[in-house]
């Protein structure tokens, strides 16, 4: 039973991943007749659809945050929107396999974030594993052009990834 319902679970993150990947080619392809906040625009509007049938499908719509949770959703919506800002100025101007690298560093630099401002305890062998992965993806990116922009995208998005899933967690 758990191993069907991992698989399940596989199934849906590599769907999600297929359906992230077509939305990021698309608005790559797009960007030559777009803008930025226009192609916010058209993703939200996606998104409200998507999202909200899945929130009424799932009846999320049924509780309704209480006035402390105000604080940190307005938090949160803000760091969306520095994120999708940040993410698309790099989709716009980066090569994908760039961005695609910068999004695979995402759960270390969480990680390593969560250890630093949570306290977490990571041990020195998920450390070095860590900092072996934040070099790799230095390396790659360096292969690349742009680097500046590369590595100030990448410290913003990851700054206010980091700040979204932080945020999460020390409020669970």
């Amino acid at each position: 039973m758990q191993q069907s319902e991992n698989i399940r679970g596989a199934i849906y993150m590599c769907l999600s991943m297929v359906g992230f990947v077509f939305n990021d080619a698309v608005i790559k392809y797009a960007s030559t007749d777009i803008g930025i906040y226009q192609s916010i625009f058209v993703r939200g509007c996606f998104a409200v659809i998507i999202i909200g049938a899945a929130c009424f499908y799932s009846g999320a719509f049924k509780n309704i945050p209480g006035k402390l949770d105000h604080k940190f959703i307005f938090w949160r919506t803000l760091a969306e929107i520095f994120a999708t800002v940040s993410f698309l100025t790099a989709l716009f101007y980066l090569p994908i396999a760039n961005i695609t690298a910068i999004l695979q560093a995402l759960p270390l630099t969480v990680t390593l974030a969560a250890s630093w401002f949570l306290g977490e305890k990571i041990g020195w062998r998920r450390g070095i594993a860590i900092l072996i992965g934040l070099l790799t993806t230095q390396i790659d990116i360096n292969q690349q052009k742009n680097l500046l922009l590369a590595m100030i995208i990448v410290v913003g998005v990851g700054v206010i990834d980091d700040h979204q899933d932080l945020s999460v967690k020390s409020r669970i």
